[in-house]
């Protein structure tokens, strides 16, 4: 659940408390006010956006789907956010920052539900599965993020070549998308939940009842078996009747040797 969420909380950071100080302090590309106000403009239209895609998460069959969706956008806009931001352009860099925060609602739209419904088979540690997946992730890397996003920033011009600078200043973004990336391998070895909005219920019974007869198979001995088989083919085979001996009332030999038929009037 940590490698999930590792994106959510770092670019939850990077564009409400970093991109402020990476537009106004360290590329100067507009005061440190306007950089202020163009954040708050971009957190509330992403109010909106969140409530939205936390509807359309409904509609979903399952809630990982749509965050299944929300990662590939993540690990593209992030550095193509970065790129924006060199054409010092404001229609620029609001598109930016309204991509990368479209794509970003996609995944927490309904990620709030999704890790509440990994814990529905064990609702005693719902509480504790959940806050300690999300604060793990937010401390380590959310907490980290301004910092280790200002190191990329001053040492990405050792490791570019001069004469291509947009590399330089897009490897932030490839931080971020490396972390989409992990998170996008981390998810894939979660288990769908049976939960489904519009059969969830069934689906439930269904897997437990799977789970009971799996435990019961698990917990029988090899004789056990053996013996439930044998039963079932003597069953079925003292079942059988040939023809011609239905209307006779055809009665098997007995087990003590008498080999002799009964017809029973």
């Amino acid at each position: 659940m940590v490698g999930t969420l590792c994106v959510v909380a770092s670019s939850f950071y990077l564009i409400f408390l970093f991109v402020p100080l990476y537009l106004s302090n360290l590329r100067h590309l507009m005061s440190e006010a306007n950089s202020d106000l163009l954040t708050s403009c971009i957190t509330f239209v992403y109010i909106i956006m969140v409530l939205m895609c936390g509807r359309l998460s409904d509609t979903f069959p399952h809630r990982m789907d749509l965050i299944r969706i929300g990662l590939p956008g993540i690990i593209v806009a992030a550095p193509l956010m970065f790129a924006m931001f060199e054409c010092e352009s404001l229609f620029g860099i609001i598109l930016g920052q309204l991509m990368f925060a479209l794509c970003l609602a996609l995944v927490q739209g309904g990620l709030a539900s999704w890790e509440v419904e990994l814990w529905m088979s064990e609702p005693t540690l719902s509480f504790t599965g959940v806050a300690v997946g999300h604060n793990v992730s937010s401390s380590i890397f959310g907490g980290t993020m301004p910092l280790i996003s200002t190191f990329l920033f001053y040492r990405a011009d050792y490791w570019t070549p001069e004469d291509n600078a947009v590399w330089s200043r897009i490897v932030p973004g490839l931080y971020v998308s490396m972390l989409g990336m992990i998170s996008l391998y981390c998810i894939s070895f979660v288990i769908r939940h049976p939960h489904d909005v519009r059969s969830g219920e069934l689906r439930m019974r269904k897997a437990r009842a799977r789970a009971e007869r799996r435990k019961q198979m698990n917990s029988l001995t090899w004789t056990e078996t053996f013996d439930q088989f044998t039963d079932v083919v003597s069953s079925s085979f003292s079942n059988l009747t040939l023809p011609g001996q239905a209307s006779k009332g055809y009665v098997p030999p007995s087990v003590n040797g008498t080999n002799a038929e009964k017809e029973v009037a």
